[in-house]
């Protein structure tokens, strides 16, 4: 709803946005099922989703020609600085991955979706008033008020149920 008053909009875009959705959920469904069944800790877990991941991701990027049209290429590839905040990169996020792999192994059911439902409604609101760029259209407004009650009507059901 919010979408279809988007004066840019674009099909691909908004596409991307749901497939990202769905396969985020996905890996956190499967974060939470291995770690409930297997006596990995959560750097165990983090350390063989590594070794599952990396095999596609260096066949994507060798089929995709990126190793030698964009990263080789990169002018910048030897620059100390560069190559620190590449480092200081990583190391944000490993701590941003372990603490999801933490949290989805530590928390109830009904922790992630109280949280994750404040998360939400925090990062949508701070989003829209603090960057600008968004229109408060009644559509868009309608949009987001839709998907914050259903977020909330979905973590309700699931919880109950």
């Amino acid at each position: 709803v919010a979408g279809a008053g988007d004066l840019h909009f674009d099909f691909r875009g908004y596409l991307g946005v749901f497939l990202s959705n769905v396969t985020t959920a996905a890996y956190l469904a499967l974060i939470a099922r291995v770690g409930k069944y297997s006596n990995l800790t959560s750097f165990g877990l983090m350390y063989a989703n590594s070794l599952l991941c990396l095999p596609p991701l260096l066949l994507i990027v060798w089929i995709s020609g990126e190793w030698t049209q964009s990263v080789l290429q990169f002018e910048y590839i030897s620059d100390a600085g560069f190559l620190g905040l590449v480092v200081a990169s990583c190391c944000l996020a490993f701590v941003l991955n372990y603490a999801i792999f933490w949290n989805t192994r530590a928390n109830s059911a009904v922790a992630q979706a109280v949280c994750g439902n404040l998360k939400d409604f925090a990062t949508v609101t701070l989003g829209f008033f603090s960057f600008g760029g968004v229109p408060a259209t009644t559509l868009n407004l309608v949009g987001i008020g839709i998907s914050m009650v259903s977020s909330a009507a979905y973590a309700k059901i699931k919880l109950d149920g």
